[in-house]
């Protein structure tokens, strides 16, 4: 019987990384054996399209990160069932998996909307440089103003990432298509006094995922450098995102979904401390 690791409970950062490792651990026969299929249909699929815009990088890269937040949706999906089902998978079906995971793509969909329309608005500094520096040239006054739009953007985007990561796991699992703003706000609390920890954890398992990667690196992909078949290309192509999205699954998703376990029982904590000294203060009213 495996013992069920609970992500919403508080634990300080030490305890956070062997949680996720404990549960990769646990869990990496169940949940490759249940995503196996899903795994290689995206890398199948991604690879594919990958091989047919060679001469697209910025293509291809969007590609990549397309098929990185469906492997998120996966693991959350895995999570779910995980949860309920206190640990023990063996109730679990592909059918109820596969379900799950098309719920999780449908519902994280809808919450990036608000964040892709909010990114093309603060995007328009990147915009406003490209067309004056392709129009009128790259000096002059302008240039440096949008430079510095620019570099200000980026900074806004780096303190938002961890932000907007929480939001998204906290989005799927409260789930108010109504309440978009609200829970974005909730998110922008739970990670207020907790920003620099969330965001070195995001960075380490990300270094993390990188290291387990350099085998897959130097076995499938050295070999495609200049390789002319794009059928044997698309196919090693594949095979080498399946693998990689297995890697994401134990470390970046796993753990951010602890991480915003461990934010959510923080928060739950001062709650409970807060509406316990409203409690006091009404009764000392009251006396």
């Amino acid at each position: 019987m495996t013992n069920y690791i609970t992500p919403f409970e508080e634990r300080n950062f030490g305890a956070r990384f062997r949680a996720v490792f404990e549960f990769a651990k646990q869990n990496f026969v169940s949940a490759v054996k249940y995503n196996l299929l899903l795994f290689i249909v995206l890398g199948a699929l991604f690879g594919w399209l990958i091989t047919i815009l060679p001469d697209n990088p910025s293509g291809s890269s969007i590609l990549r990160i397309l098929a990185q937040f469906s492997v998120f949706f996966v693991c959350l999906s895995y999570f779910t069932h995980y949860i309920e089902n206190k640990g023990n998978m063996s109730s679990t079906s592909f059918k109820q998996m596969f379900a799950s995971s098309a719920i999780a793509f449908g519902k994280m969909f809808i919450a990036g909307i608000p964040l892709f329309i909010a990114g093309l608005i603060i995007g328009i500094p990147i915009a406003l440089k490209i067309f004056i520096s392709a129009h009128f040239g790259g000096g002059g006054t302008t240039s440096i103003l949008l430079s510095i739009l620019l570099l200000l953007f980026l900074l806004l985007v780096l303190y938002l990432l961890p932000i907007m990561n929480i939001y998204y796991v906290h989005f799927y699992f409260s789930c108010s298509f109504k309440n978009m703003i609200g829970i974005f706000k909730e998110s922008y609390r739970m990670v207020k006094g907790h920003w620099w920890s969330t965001f070195l954890f995001g960075i380490i398992w990300g270094y993390i995922k990188s290291i387990a990667q350099i085998p897959l690196v130097v076995v499938l992909l050295l070999p495609l450098m200049g390789l002319q078949d794009k059928v044997t290309l698309a196919i090693l192509t594949g095979i080498s995102l399946a693998l990689s999205y297995i890697g994401s699954f134990f470390t970046t998703d796993a753990a951010l979904i602890f991480q915003y376990g461990h934010l959510k029982a923080l928060k739950e904590k001062q709650e409970i401390k807060e509406e316990e000294a409203d409690t006091v203060a009404e009764n000392e009213i009251l006396e």
